[in-house]
């Protein structure tokens, strides 16, 4: 029986370990290749696979973050919007805490209001559409180099406005669009909108979502009267990408309060970064925020509405 010899000088080939660990890799970038070749295909020809995107409607707020809720969502401002070109300068590189002053106008008093233009610092006129001569009180507001918005009524709690074409609930939405744009036709030169009354309006986000498309197909920002503690109307301002603040201080019902009012204001900017208060344009309102004004500023920089705004959406404020 014949038997096969084995050369005594060969051994079977054997890889190393070092061998192995290459090939390894070699093969690890091969498929990592045709792994992207196939991702960049799918994405060329529109296939499942989607690039990461953040979906606005869904971002949770974070509780540290409930003091600032207009941080949550900040978007770019069109230079050429009505909230940029009628908007008053304001020295960027002031750096102090900024309080803006709303001094409502009804039209119920019309030397009050024009007491508040001729105030020394820049405090923001809202002039109800309703108003006597509500464009000419716009205008004499601008000549003033006063910031203007509109005071838009709006369906309050248990009482409604009698006033024409107020913004009301349960309204079919082809008439309730043909509210707002009378409203928004009264005056001109305006930066924005600030709600007259509205508790009941401002916390039905239908309604608001007309409101605010509108607002934002003209160009113009939203002040949030906060006439009632649940209102949505900034939220959904903030999430559609319009220029917004919210009232931190409503006035004092009676004059002798508000300097008292005034001070917490101040005193939230100077914490906070920024504060909103809302005075009724009523001579004896307007003449307590004239004394106020002679002592209460130290600390805190009285700014038009377009510039508190600003500072808010810039992190320096909430």
């Amino acid at each position: 029986m014949n038997s096969r010899s084995v050369s005594p000088s060969y051994r079977p080939t054997v890889p190393s370990v070092r061998s192995r660990r290459g090939v390894m890799l070699i093969a690890l970038v091969v498929i990592g290749a045709l792994v992207m070749a196939l991702v960049l295909n799918s994405l060329t020809r529109g296939g499942p696979v989607e690039a990461t995107r953040t979906d606005l409607e869904t971002i949770s707020i974070p509780a540290a973050n409930a003091r600032a809720p207009s941080l949550a969502i900040v978007s770019a401002i069109d230079p050429e919007s009505l909230w940029s070109r009628n908007a008053e300068p304001f020295a960027v590189r002031n750096t102090r805490p900024r309080l803006g002053i709303v001094v409502l106008d009804d039209g119920a008093d019309a030397s009050a209001a024009l007491a508040a233009m001729r105030l020394p610092v820049p405090v923001t006129l809202a002039i109800a559409p309703t108003a006597d001569a509500a464009a000419k009180r716009a205008d004499a507001a601008r000549r003033f180099d006063r910031e203007v918005l509109l005071l838009l009524p709006m369906q309050g709690e248990e009482t409604f406005d009698t006033a024409p074409n107020p913004i009301a609930l349960h309204v079919p939405r082809d008439e309730l669009v043909r509210r707002i744009d009378w409203n928004l036709a009264q005056i001109d030169s305006y930066v924005g909108v600030i709600n007259q009354f509205g508790e009941a309006t401002s916390r039905d986000p239908e309604t608001m979502r007309v409101v605010m498309e509108k607002l934002r197909s003209a160009g113009l920002g939203y002040i949030d009267g906060r006439t009632h503690e649940d209102s949505v109307a900034g939220a959904i301002a903030r999430r559609m990408g319009i220029p917004t603040g919210d009232i931190t201080h409503a006035a004092a019902p009676d004059a002798e309060g508000l300097p008292a009012q005034l001070n917490a204001a101040a005193e939230r900017a100077k914490r906070w970064g920024t504060a909103m208060i809302a005075i009724p344009a009523d001579r004896r309102q307007i003449a307590a925020l004239k004394e106020w004004l002679e002592t209460g500023t130290d600390g805190v920089e009285i700014a038009p509405v377009t510039a508190v705004v600003a500072w808010l959406r810039s992190g320096k404020g909430s």
